[in-house]
C-alpha cells in the first residue's frame, strides 16, 4: 500500500487490526471503505494480515519523551516504556495472543505521538540530519593559513600603468578572509566578479594604514579555486611568478611574520583538518567491518588477472570451497570466466549475481561452477541441483561489482596539513615507496566480491516455476578451471598493525649502552634487533644489572653514513625485556630535540626500500594501506555510520563514493539519500536492529521495499515497507508488480554491524595538531567517536526478484 492510502484507510486498518484471523474480515473492510477501490481494499487486508506478523523492533520512547521511560524487557527484548504505554503495550500483546507482532509496535508508536502532541513540551530533540561523506576526499593544505579580514581592490587588469581616473573606475571592491605565506583568500559580491580564471591583482589598501610598507601594495595572484555562498564569489588565490609592484617582497616577508606571530592567538582555520579527522575516522569504522573482498587486477597479455587482495576478519571465508584454506585458486578461475573477463575488460561499473555450487559428472568427477543467477532461477534442471546443494548448505550466492581505479592518484591519501608542520606529517604526505608505487599502478581494476547467500532464503529465490524447463543445459564453460598463466597473489591484511604507534624494521647494526646513573662504569656491546625512530630492540654482549624503567645511554653509531660522531650519546628509557639478553628502549627526554631519534629517522628513510619491517614478513610493506586508499576512493556500495546522541539513535554518515551503486528511488537518486537516510521508517528499521545484535548474532540483515512518491500538493516522500514472511518468493514478486502500477519500488538489502575498534594511526597526529588551536573540537570528535554505535552496507538487491 502507498504511504498517502496508508494514511487515508489508517483509522480503518487499525480499528480491524485484531480481526486478522476474522473469517468476516472482508467483509467488514467493504463496509467501513466503501470509497475504496478493489485494489486498495485487498491492500488494506494485506497490511492488516502485515500487522499481525511477529517483529523484533525495540520501541524506544526516549527519543520522544524528555522522561518518564523505564525499560521493560518482553520476550528478551528490552523496551523504554513510559506507564501509560507500559499498559497499553500489555492489552495489545493479549489481543495478539501473547505474541508482540508490529500492530502492537505501531499502536504503541502512534498513541504515544498522539500524546506528544498534546504536550509538546516533552518533545526531545530531533536527531541530527545525516551528512555525505567520501571516504578519501578532503582539502590538504598547502600552507597554514590565517583569518585574516581587511578591505581590498581587486584589477582583472593589472593597474601598474593606470591613470588616477581609471584606477578608481575599475577597482572592485572586496575583502580578504584568510591569509597564508603563499597565497590568499578573498570574497567578491556575485554581481561584481567579470571572471573566475586567470590572473587578478588585489591592492591591499585595508592594511597600509596599519603596516608600514614603501609603496602601495598590490600583489598578482592565480586564482586557483572558486566557490559560491551566500551571494559572493570566493576566490582561493596563490601567488603569481611574476609580480607588477616592487612591494611583492615585502608583503610575502610580512605574511609569513604575520601568520607565525599570529598563530598562537588560535586564528587558524582547522576545517579542513577537522573534515580529515572525520573522514579517516569513518574509514576506519567501515573497514573494521567490511564483509565484502576487495580483489584488485593488473592485465598481461591482454588478460586481467588478480594481483592483490585485501583482507579483513570478516571476508576471509569468500572464496574458500572445496575444503580449501586458501581462496587464491577461486579467486583467479572466478575472474578468467568469460562473462566476467569481458565486463572486466570494459572498464564500466558492473555488477553481478553468481551462484557458486559443486556439480558432478558421468564418471562422478566433481567440479565447482559459477553459474550467472538467471541461468539458475530460469532453468528447471539446473534449478533443481541447486536446490539439492543448498539443502547440504553447499550453495553459494555471489554479488561481483567490478569497477575501474586510477591507483596513480588513488594509491595514497596525505595529511590535511603540509609537510613543514611536523615531522609527522611529513612522513603521512611521503608517497609509497617506488617498487610499491610501481606495483600498484599496474592494479587498474577492482572487483568486489560480497556474499550474499542469505538471500536465498530470506526472499526464496529458489521457489516458483522456471522459463526453461527440463532443458539440458552445457555447463562447461562455467566451471572454475585454474588458468594456465598466472601472477602472484599478494595477500594485505587490514588492522595487522594500525595498532602500532610506528612501524619496527629489522635491522642488525652494532652499538654500545651503559646505565646512565652509573657514569663510571664501561660501555657494554650490543646490537639492535630491530629499530623505529622511537625505540630500539637490542641484544647485549652480556648480562646488565638492568630494570624497567631504567635509564640508559646508547652509543648509536655511524648510522647515517655520512660521518656522523661514532660516540654520540644518547638517553633511552628501558620499558621492557625478553630474555636475558634482550631489552627493549624508547627515547628519554624531548622527542623533537633527540639527535638518535633524528639519525634513526634519517638512516630508516634512506633504507626504506631495503628494509624489512616487523610484522610484515607476507606482506609487501606498505601494501595493506594502499590497498584501502584504492578501495575506498572506489567504495562498490553506500555505507552508513549509526550514531547515539542522547537517546535517540541517528544515521550520522552515508560514505560514498563515485563508483557507489545507489539505489535508484528516483531520478536525483544521489540528493534523495540523505532524504532517505533522515525518513523515521527507514532510520528506525535500522537502529532498531543494533538492539539484536550480539556475539552470538553478529550482524543483522534487513529487506526494505524502498519506493519515492510525490503527494497531491508536489511534496515528496517514501513509501518503506520491510520484507515479511508472507511476502517471499512469488508473493513479493507479485507484490512488487503491484507497486510498479503507481511507481518504481526497490528491493534493498541492509546488512548492520556494531562498531569495532578504531585505530586513530593515521589521524592521531591530526588531533594532536588540532588540540593547540582548538581544544574544544578535540572533544567534540572525540564524542563523536564515542557515540558512534554502528555500520551498515547498503544494496539494491531489486534484480534478484524481477
Amino acid at each position: 500500500m502507498t504511504a498517502a492510502a496508508e494514511i487515508e484507510f489508517n483509522e480503518i486498518i487499525m480499528a480491524l487490526r485484531h480481526a486478522y484471523n476474522n473469517p468476516s474480515l472482508e467483509s467488514q473492510i467493504q463496509h467501513l471503505a466503501v470509497t475504496a477501490t478493489v485494489s486498495n481494499r485487498f491492500l488494506i487486508k494485506m497490511e492488516i494480515m502485515n500487522l499481525s506478523r511477529e517483529v523484533e523492533r525495540v520501541i524506544d520512547l526516549r527519543t520522544l519523551f524528555k522522561e518518564g521511560c523505564e525499560k521493560f524487557i518482553y520476550n528478551g527484548i528490552s523496551h523504554f516504556l513510559d506507564h501509560i504505554s507500559k499498559n497499553e503495550f500489555k492489552n495489545e500483546i493479549n489481543r495478539y495472543g501473547g505474541n508482540y507482532t508490529l500492530g502492537v509496535y505501531k499502536h504503541i508508536m502512534q498513541k504515544a505521538k498522539t500524546r506528544l502532541k498534546l504536550n509538546p513540551h516533552a518533545l526531545v530533540i530531533p536527531p541530527p540530519k545525516t551528512e555525505e561523506i567520501y571516504l578519501t576526499q578532503f582539502f590538504q593544505r598547502k600552507d597554514e593559513r590565517l583569518y585574516f579580514v581587511k578591505k581590498v581592490s581587486v584589477f582583472y587588469n593589472s593597474p601598474e600603468k593606470m591613470s588616477k581616473t581609471v584606477f578608481e573606475n575599475f577597482a572592485i571592491e572586496g575583502l580578504t578572509t584568510d591569509i597564508s605565506s603563499t597565497g590568499l583568500s578573498i570574497k567578491i559580491a556575485k554581481q561584481d566578479v567579470r571572471r573566475t580564471d586567470g590572473l587578478i591583482h588585489v591592492w591591499m589598501h585595508g592594511i597600509e594604514g596599519e603596516f608600514k610598507f614603501s609603496e602601495r601594495v598590490i600583489i598578482s595572484y592565480e586564482i586557483k579555486k572558486t566557490f559560491e555562498k551566500n551571494g559572493h564569489i570566493y576566490f582561493n588565490l596563490d601567488y603569481h611568478s611574476k609580480q607588477c609592484s616592487t612591494v611583492a617582497k615585502e608583503f610575502i616577508a610580512f605574511s609569513e611574520n604575520y601568520l607565525e606571530a599570529q598563530k598562537k592567538r588560535n586564528n587558524i582555520p582547522v576545517e579542513n583538518t577537522i573534515n580529515a579527522i572525520k573522514v579517516k575516522a569513518s574509514e576506519q569504522f567501515i573497514i573494521e567491518t567490511l564483509k565484502s573482498l576487495p580483489v584488485f587486477l593488473l592485465q598481461q597479455n591482454n588478460v586481467w588477472l588478480p594481483g592483490a587482495q585485501f583482507k579483513t576478519k570478516h571476508n576471509t571465508n569468500i572464496g574458500l570451497i572445496a575444503n580449501v584454506n586458501d581462496n587464491k585458486d577461486f579467486l583467479r578461475s572466478l575472474c578468467m570466466l568469460p562473462s566476467i573477463q569481458s565486463k572486466i575488460a570494459s572498464g564500466a561499473r558492473f555488477f553481478d549475481y553468481l551462484f557458486i555450487m559443486q556439480i558432478k559428472d558421468k564418471n562422478n568427477k566433481t567440479y565447482y561452477v559459477a553459474l550467472p543467477y538467471k541461468k539458475v532461477i530460469d532453468n528447471a534442471a539446473i534449478k533443481k541441483v541447486a536446490i539439492t546443494r543448498h539443502q547440504k548448505q553447499k550453495l553459494k550466492l555471489y554479488r561481483i561489482d567490478g569497477s575501474q581505479t586510477s591507483p596513480e592518484t588513488q594509491c595514497h591519501v596525505p595529511s590535511s596539513l603540509p609537510s613543514y608542520v611536523g615531522e609527522a606529517f611529513e612522513s603521512m604526505n611521503q608517497q609509497p615507496a617506488e617498487e610499491l608505487k610501481s606495483f600498484s599502478n599496474e592494479l587498474q581494476r577492482m572487483v568486489v566480491i560480497s556474499d550474499f547467500s542469505d538471500s536465498i532464503d530470506s526472499l526464496k529465490l529458489l521457489t516458483g516455476d522456471c522459463v526453461e524447463q527440463e532443458n539440458r543445459v552445457n555447463l562447461s564453460q562455467y566451471i572454475l578451471k585454474k588458468p594456465l598463466k598466472e601472477v602472484e597473489l599478494c595477500d594485505a591484511l587490514a588492522e595487522t598493525n594500525d595498532f602500532r604507534m610506528e612501524d619496527r624494521f629489522i635491522c642488525t647494526m652494532d652499538l654500545q649502552i651503559q646505565k646512565k646513573e652509573d657514569k663510571s662504569s664501561e660501555f657494554i656491546p650490543c646490537s639492535t634487533i630491530d629499530i623505529s625512530t622511537r625505540g630500539l630492540k637490542i641484544t647485549l654482549s652480556k648480562i646488565m644489572n638492568l630494570n624497567v624503567r631504567d635509564k640508559v645511554l646508547v652509543r648509536l653509531g655511524e648510522l647515517s653514513g655520512d660521518g656522523v660522531n661514532s660516540a654520540c650519546e644518547q638517553a633511552y628509557k628501558v620499558v621492557g625485556q625478553d630474555s636475558p639478553l634482550v631489552w627493549r628502549l624508547v627515547i628519554c627526554g624531548n622527542a623533537a630535540a633527540h639527535q638518535g631519534r633524528k639519525m634513526v629517522r634519517e638512516y630508516i628513510y634512506k633504507n626504506l626500500n631495503n628494509m624489512q619491517p616487523v610484522g610484515y614478513e607476507n606482506e609487501i610493506y606498505g601494501l595493506s594501506r594502499v590497498l584501502r586508499n584504492i578501495f575506498t576512493n572506489n567504495i562498490h556500495l553506500p555505507h552508513g555510520i549509526i550514531a547515539r546522541e542522547g537517546t535517540a539513535k541517528y544515521i550520522k554518515n552515508i560514505a560514498i563514493s563515485e563508483n557507489s551503486i545507489i539505489p535508484v528511488v528516483n531520478d536525483k537518486s544521489r540528493n534523495e539519500l540523505l532524504a532517505l537516510m533522515e525518513t523515521e521508517p527507514f532510520r528506525m528499521a535500522i537502529t532498531d536492529k543494533m538492539e539484536l545484535i550480539n556475539k552470538e548474532n553478529p550482524c543483522q540483515i534487513v529487506y526494505l521495499i524502498v519506493m519515492s512518491r510525490t503527494r497531491s500538493n508536489g511534496d515528496n516522500y517514501f513509501f518503506i515497507k520491510p520484507l515479511t514472511e508472507s511476502q517471499k518468493g512469488e508473493e513479493l514478486i507479485q507484490f512488487m508488480q503491484h507497486l510498479k502500477c503507481i511507481g518504481d519500488p526497490r528491493l534493498l538489502r541492509i546488512n548492520i554491524s556494531k562498531k569495532g575498534l578504531v585505530f586513530n594511526k593515521y589521524f592521531r597526529d591530526e588531533m594532536t595538531y588540532l588540540e593547540a588551536f582548538a581544544a574544544p573540537k578535540v572533544k567534540s570528535i572525540e564524542s563523536a567517536l564515542l557515540h558512534t554505535i554502528g555500520v551498515f552496507e547498503m544494496a539494491d538487491v531489486t534484480e534478484l526478484i524481477v
